[in-house]
């Protein structure tokens, strides 16, 4: 289970694989319920299956966001929650939600390429950036604009990134669930994906989807813009709701400046560092909701009005009707140094 604030975002359900020595991750989820500091979990019986004197283990985290684990008193055939306490993320993370989309964006490096485009998203901003984030269940995609406010001017040595910790499962290394995604500045448009190896980043991808997309464009101030898959994202086609990624934005100002969003001290190379991007999933669909208003609405003054004439009418035919207004440079892209591996085409 994990939560903020007293809200449960999410609960999951695993299972023991002795075969592969992991955690296998079930499509049944528990039943929780909280109140204050207690918690109130059950989970089916055949989710447990035949147990004879069991032993159970509780992990959980406190206010100072780091593991708190009890004691194994007994060792068991499964592995024992051990380990150094460690943070899952900044340690006061930068935060957003991915909310559902009305139009599908164009992959372009332009956060308004056509009205809308990033209606229904939501917006993050901060001293030297902003950027909108939104997803398309139908495709399932994730949408990113970034505009770098502080940047003022184009080059091709500049870039942008976002990354994602697909498991939330922080560490002091990229792992092989992280996700790091980049393009160039002024005008690249081929999307450059690595992958985590456990100690720093692989420069390839072949698990990564083949429809993500990224794109850049200078004008004022440079923009970055992406599109990712949801398995590059949460893990999974099917995050539940309020699922967790670990997520980040850097981007480079030639020569050696770095903006980032996702916690006060962003390291690429360190996923305890990076902030927050959620999976909601709305009690009322809410584009849906926006065009009945719209459409509705209308249609209802209209009928309104017709009633209110035929009525006018059959008074007396000789009453005026009132009137109804309407409302009022390419080219060769040089290396790039920085923290960790180069960029480099």
């Amino acid at each position: 289970m994990t939560g903020r604030l007293g809200t449960i975002r999410s609960a999951s359900l695993f299972a023991w694989n002795s075969t592969t020595s992991t955690w296998d991750r079930l499509p049944e989820t528990p039943n929780v319920a909280s109140a204050g500091t207690q918690i109130e979990a059950s989970v089916s019986a055949s989710f447990l299956g035949p147990v004879f004197n069991p032993r159970t283990v509780f992990a959980m985290s406190d206010w100072s966001r780091t593991w708190d684990l009890t004691d194994v008193p007994v060792r068991s055939n499964a592995p024992a929650l051990t380990g150094a306490p460690g943070p899952l993320h900044a340690v006061t993370p930068d935060e957003i939600s991915a909310t559902l989309l009305v139009n599908t964006p164009a992959i372009d490096g332009r956060c308004t390429s056509s009205p809308g485009e990033y209606l229904g998203g939501s917006i993050g901003v901060n001293a030297n950036l902003q950027f909108f984030v939104g997803r398309r269940d139908d495709t399932q995609f994730v949408y990113v604009c970034i505009q770098v406010t502080a940047d003022l001017t184009g080059s091709k040595s500049d870039w942008g990134e976002v990354i994602f910790d697909t498991l939330h499962n922080g560490g002091t290394a990229p792992q092989t669930d992280d996700r790091l995604f980049y393009v160039f500045g002024n005008g690249d448009n081929v999307l450059k994906s690595w992958r985590g190896n456990g100690a720093s980043w692989d420069p390839i991808c072949p698990a990564c989807d083949v429809g993500n997309q990224g794109a850049s464009r200078f004008s004022t101030t440079e923009f970055y813009e992406f599109k990712i898959r949801y398995t590059d994202v949460w893990g999974t086609l099917t995050p539940v709701d309020n699922q967790t990624a670990g997520f980040a934005i850097i981007a480079f100002n030639n020569p050696l400046v770095l903006y980032t969003w996702g916690g006060p001290a962003v390291n690429e190379n360190v996923p305890n560092t990076w902030g927050h991007l959620f999976y909601p999933i709305p009690e009322f669909p809410t584009p849906a909701l926006a065009v009945v208003a719209v459409v509705v609405i209308p249609l209802v003054q209209r009928l309104r009005r017709r009633a209110v004439a035929r009525v006018a009418e059959s008074r007396d035919q000789d009453t005026p009707r009132p009137k109804v207004f309407p409302s009022a440079t390419h080219g060769d892209r040089t290396e790039v140094a920085k923290p960790g591996l180069t960029r480099q085409t």
